[in-house]
C-alpha cells in the first residue's frame, strides 16, 4: 500500500497527540490513577497514556494498564473521545477501553497513587471533567461504542467549554 507524502492542513490542528484511556471497573467501583506529572499533575484520571511509536491502540493500552497498575485486564475498545484545545490548537485522539477485573489488587506506580473509587466519591475527587462525563456510558453500557468530542478553551482542565458523547 502507498501512502501520501504528508501535507497538513493549513487550518488543521497544530499538533495531534495520540493516547489510551483504560476505565477498569470492580463492581460499581473504577479504578483512578492520581497523576504526578504535567499535564495533569494532581488531577485523577484513568490509567493510560501515549501510543509508542509502532504499537496500536491496544496494544499501548495494555502496556499503559500493566505499567501503572499491574493489571492484565481484558481491554474492550470502547469508543474514542477528541479533545480541542483551542487556545494552541492542540488536539488530543484517545481511544477508550474498558474492562472488568475480578481481582482489586494492583501495584503501587510510579506514575502516581491508585484508588477504586464508587460514583460518589469520583464526584469529591479532582478529576478531569470530562471523566464523570465518560464513566457512566462506560461503567452502564457495556456493548455502547462512544464517540466524544470536549472542547477546553485552554490547556487548563477547568476551562471545558463543550462536551457531547454520541
Amino acid at each position: 500500500m502507498s501512502l501520501p507524502a504528508g501535507h497538513p492542513h493549513p487550518q488543521g490542528p497544530t499538533v495531534v497527540y495520540l493516547r489510551t484511556l483504560c476505565f477498569v471497573f470492580h463492581g460499581d467501583r473504577v479504578l483512578l490513577i492520581q497523576r504526578t506529572r504535567d499535564p495533569e499533575a494532581g488531577y485523577w484520571n484513568a490509567p493510560g497514556g501515549k501510543i509508542d511509536r509502532g504499537e496500536d491502540p491496544l496494544d499501548a493500552a495494555r502496556r499503559e494498564l500493566r505499567e501503572e497498575t499491574g493489571l492484565d485486564a481484558p481491554l474492550a475498545f470502547r469508543g474514542v473521545a477528541t479533545v480541542v484545545v483551542e487556545r494552541t490548537g492542540e488536539h488530543w485522539i484517545i481511544f477508550l477501553f474498558a474492562a472488568r477485573a475480578h481481582d482489586p489488587a494492583v501495584v503501587a506506580s510510579a506514575e502516581g497513587p491508585l484508588c477504586w473509587a464508587a460514583p460518589a466519591e469520583v464526584a469529591a475527587l479532582p478529576v478531569l471533567p470530562d471523566i464523570p462525563l465518560l464513566l457512566p456510558t462506560l461503567r452502564d453500557q457495556e456493548d455502547r461504542v462512544i464517540l466524544a468530542k470536549f472542547t477546553y478553551a485552554s490547556a487548563d482542565p477547568a476551562t471545558l467549554i463543550a462536551a457531547e458523547i454520541r
